[in-house]
């Protein structure tokens, strides 16, 4: 393996920042959507006597 790694070209590593930073904003958004469909950002909820 480590080997593999050194036969690499220089600057690689930029590639894995790139898809790690690309899965981080799926992720996000991801989120996002699940918080909207969910009324998670519905301020009256919280606050709401019964």
């Amino acid at each position: 393996m480590k080997s593999w790694i050194e036969s690499l070209p220089d600057g690689w590593t930029i590639y894995v920042w790139m898809v790690v930073g690309v899965a981080i904003l799926i992720a996000v958004v991801i989120g996002l959507r699940w918080a909207a469909r969910n009324a998670q950002f519905d301020e009256e909820r919280r606050f709401r006597r019964e």
